[in-house]
């Protein structure tokens, strides 16, 4: 049985060469676990960089940006695309259609931050939110308010 299965073992064929043109780099093999190469790098796991490495700090999070001037300018331009879609093409009534865009256009807003705090950044903005905030104010008296 033993030499059934090394001749077996023999008569594989071998590994056949990468098809691409390019060569492909090969990796030096580390004796440290797959954990501890991730570690080596202090972008990838921020919060679990090992004693005596600091980490990036995030840029500061400034009131006058021009991250803020885009969370103002979405929600502004959403409120109004959302009224419109709904009071004119979905032919909803006023409260409801004021109700759709405002609501909606704050979800957007927290939606987007809640992806920061959870995705790359780690970092939700109170700021941010207060610029979609005031956005979705000016939106609604330009293109919601009934004056």
């Amino acid at each position: 049985m033993l030499t059934l299965l090394l001749a077996a073992s023999l008569s594989l064929p071998a590994p056949r060469p990468s098809l691409s043109p390019f060569p492909v780099p090969r990796q030096a093999e580390s004796p440290r676990p797959f954990g501890a190469r991730l570690n080596d790098n202090p972008g990838l796991l921020a919060p679990d960089t090992p004693a005596g490495r600091k980490p990036v700090p995030a840029p500061p999070d400034r009131w006058l940006a021009w991250d803020k001037f885009w969370h103002f300018s979405a929600s502004f331009v959403s409120v109004g695309a959302g009224y419109h879609l709904c009071a004119n093409r979905l032919n909803l009534d006023h409260p409801p259609a004021a109700g759709v865009s405002l609501g909606g256009t704050f979800g957007l807003g927290l939606g987007k931050e809640l992806l920061d705090r959870y995705g790359h950044h780690r970092r939700f903005s109170w700021k941010d939110m207060a610029a979609n905030a005031l956005g979705i104010a000016a939106g609604y008296l330009v293109f919601v308010h009934e004056y």
